[in-house]
């Protein structure tokens, strides 16, 4: 998930090319107050010309205690894009108002980003139209006073209560950004943290952070390979009447078959199966 500031042309003309899953068209941080009104008309001539490829297009308006967020809201709902991010939630009051503001087919991704938006994690998960949670670390240290550690230990617990409110509701959830964008060993490690946390995937503030997200969150060789032979195993124990099959000396059963639909369909196979 790559932000690009709604300000300059230029970055968002080459998005498409940045092998992004999804790209953030930013009205927000990255816009300064004096050109919010204009990054507005540069992001719909965007939508409407650029072409974005295989990713999905969201806009990050402001937030509604601002100048800008109201109109923001008013213009985006008639952009042809797939969703909006709002940042900064806490209350999931003002995020059912928010959705009834825009379309019937809307979709919101949520940005958290401070202790009380943590907290309230569970209750904007299961807001009207959110389609996924978004990780803000900055802004979240700043709240709770705290440093930065080697291992990100001060953001355990955040990650934590965002992800079992992302899942108990059935939604995505974005780990936070990587801020010293030439830290590429660094990025690395945090973006792995979150994957084997169960994170669907990790925003980025620099085209160059892409293609490190992108291998951290892609399967493995050995990970498809392994995801193969479980389907196979499984698939000769069903045909003898089992539900549970072996494989390299460990126990196999039904919820490591969804696993392994899963990690196919993430490396880009189609399962023959419809289970994944």
């Amino acid at each position: 998930m790559l932000y690009l500031p709604g300000s300059s042309q230029r970055m968002m003309a080459k998005a498409g090319s940045r092998g992004a899953d999804v790209l953030v068209l930013d009205l927000e941080d990255g816009v300064h107050p004096d050109l919010k009104l204009a990054a507005r008309e540069q992001i719909r001539g965007a939508v409407a010309r650029f072409d974005w490829r295989e990713s999905e297009v969201l806009v990050r308006v402001n937030g509604l205690d601002t100048p800008w967020g109201g109109e923001d809201l008013d213009v985006v709902a008639d952009f042809p894009v797939q969703g909006v991010v709002l940042p900064k939630c806490e209350d999931p009051r003002g995020v059912d108002d928010v959705a009834g503001r825009l379309g019937p087919d809307a979709r919101l991704f949520l940005m958290v980003e401070t202790a009380k938006g943590v907290l309230e994690a569970t209750s904007l998960a299961c807001a009207t139209k959110v389609a996924g949670l978004v990780f803000g670390a900055a802004d979240y240290r700043e709240s709770m006073r705290a440093g930065r550690l080697p291992d990100e230990a001060e953001l355990s617990f955040a990650r934590a209560q965002i992800l079992h409110a992302a899942r108990a509701a059935g939604v995505e959830a974005f780990d936070t950004p990587w801020f010293e964008y030439k830290d590429v060993a660094g990025l690395g490690r945090s973006a792995h943290r979150a994957r084997q946390l169960g994170f669907d995937g990790k925003t980025a503030i620099h085209p160059s952070q892409v293609p490190v997200i992108n291998r951290a969150f892609s399967p493995t060789p050995q990970e498809v390979t392994r995801a193969r032979r479980i389907i196979e195993v499984m698939e000769l124990a069903s045909a003898d009447g089992e539900n549970v099959a072996t494989l390299d000396d460990e126990m196999v059963e039904a919820l490591h078959l969804k696993e392994a639909y899963r990690t196919l369909t993430r490396s880009g196979e189609s399962p023959k199966d419809g289970s994944g």
